[in-house]
């Protein structure tokens, strides 16, 4: 529950924001916190190496295996990767801003180089930190620390920092900047704390501790370089997924003015508000898919994984509905009247983030099942579709263009990535009008909570 509550705090304070942003910072401003904010959640993908859901399946496997005593060696080498990988990637990061020409649209990242890596590469550390508290059964800790796009707690007080510059209606971009590094710093050291404190807890109760012994087959899984091995599908896929969804506002700004990439970034982050319950839901997910999957219960993990997608898609239709049928009135309560022009743009996206919400946790599952190659390789095809298509779209139509191409690419994907889920993992994940699919996965999901309830109070009975 509390951990359910944390996504939706950490989601909601994330989307109203930018709702915030968009009235309190003049439009060209807002196109240039939205450039920024791409390209940092783009670059998060590189810091973090694909490591995050990895580490998380790893940990978990090693607790409820026979290497529990090696989880504090695991989480400390996907660290050291992080720290290595944040290093390289700012180094890149400020050599590229320091070529980039004055007055283009990427001009932001020329003038807040250090604050953009400062910020990209704490919220990578935050994430990978998230992850690991998940593995060790700290859902709570872990949402407040880190997600998909921020933690519980820095996206809630970044809004209360919002909600001051709205009500002083002053904001500026260096504010915004070192607020965002400032928040993900407190939140990583907040995470570490967190890790070693579950850590020290299990190391006590007898379930983990600080051996280092190992067989020759254990030890590759200990090092930064295995993670690295490990890792390198997964990073791919969300290198091709970022450059799909984060990308294109950078890519927009060469085709396009200012203006027309605010009204873009703001259709976009309505479109992914749509899919808020599916994203913040979906990691908890992945550790339990990954013991399901050890188990061989593939029937039952089906079940959930529909059972969640249709859950999650009830809410969903209604709001894409308000949005195809009241584009504008949408626009203009969410961001102001200067928005309104941008109705075209937010109906287009709507039908592929329908898509996406629709198909389920198939990529997720693949990943835990170790279908990273496979993965990786259709979305790799569909990257290059998407630039096939979308370039020459966005040179003729402009931000239309771009809306047009995302949709029809992640419509596509969707389907692509649900049929490789059925034929190597061997179950469904896409949404079903059935009730009992919903049933079924509120009746596995309680059984397993009694049957963990039981097996804890078995053990202490044993211990006393």
């Amino acid at each position: 529950m509390w951990s359910v509550i944390g996504r939706i705090v950490s989601a909601g304070s994330f989307f109203v924001s930018h709702f915030l942003l968009g009235r309190v910072l003049p439009k060209p401003e807002y196109a240039a916190y939205l450039t920024a904010s791409a390209a940092v959640l783009f670059l998060i993908v590189f810091v973090s190496m694909g490591t995050a859901p990895i580490l998380g399946r790893a940990v978990r496997q090693a607790i409820y295996g026979e290497r529990a005593g090696q989880t504090q060696r695991i989480i400390l080498s996907c660290w050291q990767l992080i720290f290595g990988s944040a290093i390289v990637v700012s180094l890149v990061f400020w050599g590229f801003t320091a070529l980039l020409p004055a007055g283009t649209t990427w001009q932001v990242m020329a003038d807040y180089p250090l604050l953009l890596s400062a910020w990209f590469s704490l919220t990578a550390g935050c994430l990978v930190t998230s992850w690991a508290l998940q593995g060790l059964d700290d859902y709570r800790s872990a949402v407040i620390v880190g997600a998909r796009n921020g933690g519980a707690l820095p996206n809630f007080t970044f809004l209360l920092l919002v909600c001051l510059c709205y009500y002083r209606g002053v904001g500026d971009l260096l504010t915004l900047f070192v607020a965002q590094a400032l928040l993900q710093a407190v939140s990583l050291l907040i995470g570490v704390w967190l890790v070693g404190r579950r850590l020290r807890r299990m190391e006590i109760a007898g379930l983990t501790g600080t051996s280092t012994e190992t067989n020759s087959a254990d030890g590759e899984g200990l090092t930064p370089g295995w993670f690295l091995r490990e890792s390198w599908p997964n990073l791919a896929i969300r290198l091709i997924n970022a450059a799909l969804t984060r990308l294109d506002i950078l890519w927009v700004g060469i085709f396009a003015s200012e203006l027309a990439v605010a009204d873009y970034g703001a259709c976009k982050i309505l479109v992914t508000l749509v899919a808020a319950p599916f994203v913040m839901l979906l990691p908890t997910l992945g550790p339990f898919t990954a013991e399901l999957l050890s188990k061989g219960q593939l029937q039952r993990l089906e079940r959930i994984l529909r059972g969640f997608a249709t859950l999650v898609c009830l809410p969903v239709v209604g709001v894409l509905a308000v949005y195809m049928l009241l584009p504008g009135w949408t626009l203009s309560v969410t961001y102001g009247q200067d928005y309104v022009g941008a109705s075209p743009l937010l109906q287009i996206l709507c039908v592929g983030q329908l898509a996406f919400v629709l198909s389920g946790n198939n990529g997720q599952t693949l990943v835990m099942g170790g279908h990273q190659r496979s993965l990786m390789s259709r979305t790799l095809i569909m990257f290059l579709a998407y630039v096939i298509v979308a370039l020459p779209l966005m040179w003729a139509f402009g931000v239309v263009g771009a809306a047009v191409a995302l949709s029809l690419v992640t419509l596509v994907q969707s389907i692509i990535i649900t049929l490789l889920a059925k034929k190597l993992v061997g179950v469904w994940t896409m949404a079903t009008l059935s009730p009992k699919t919903i049933r079924s996965m509120l009746l596995s999901i309680f059984n397993r909570d009694r049957q963990g309830s039981s097996e804890g109070e078995s053990s202490q009975n044993d211990a006393d």
